[in-house]
């Protein structure tokens, strides 16, 4: 498994830099793919500054850009079992994460260049990424676990599979936040 090192921002200028840029990879970029993306958008949505006490909040957000892509994608949109999933879990669509909009695309350099991190849904969409962009294969990881594909799936499922991503997610890129909640 492999834990990415996000360090909390020190002051307001490093609050403005820019963010790591994530591709989340599946098969049609309909389902797991997009959900990652939205969810891990939503996690890291820097908050609107209300007051003092959100300036520490504001601070501490990281700073990560998700986008999605499919190996064999087709333009479909995102599925709608996908979406009321993300509702359910309370990921709103908006206009900094507007994954109501999603229409699938399939990963091109341009994107694969784009961005900091390259990250396959299950083992075999890291094959195919490693081997249809080798040049970029320290960009390209895994979810800690396979991530199952609910194409076709009932609410249940859909549910079961944004669980999955979240956990991943938590793994992933905020591991550092578990600790620290369990040292408080």
């Amino acid at each position: 498994m492999q834990t990415l090192e996000i360090t909390k921002s020190e002051g307001l200028g490093t609050a403005i830099e820019r963010p790591l840029t994530v591709c989340f990879v599946c098969t049609g970029n309909t389902c797991r793919s997009p959900m990652a993306a939205a969810m891990l958008n939503d996690k890291t949505r820097i908050p609107p500054v209300c007051s003092m006490g959100d300036i520490e909040r504001l601070l501490n957000t990281k700073k990560i850009r998700a986008t999605s892509a499919g190996l064999f994608a087709t333009g479909a949109p995102i599925a709608p079992n996908a979406i009321e999933a993300l509702e359910r879990a309370g990921v709103r669509s908006l206009p900094d994460n507007p994954y109501r909009e999603h229409i699938s695309r399939t990963l091109d350099i341009d994107t694969v260049e784009a961005c900091d991190l390259i990250i396959g849904m299950t083992g075999t969409h890291v094959m195919h990424l490693m081997a249809a962009f080798p040049a970029y294969a320290s960009k390209i990881c895994g979810m800690p676990a396979d991530i199952p594909d609910p194409y076709g799936g009932d609410g249940a499922v859909y549910d079961a599979c944004l669980a999955a991503i979240a956990q991943g997610l938590s793994e992933m890129f905020f591991a550092e936040d578990a600790h620290e909640n369990n040292n408080s």
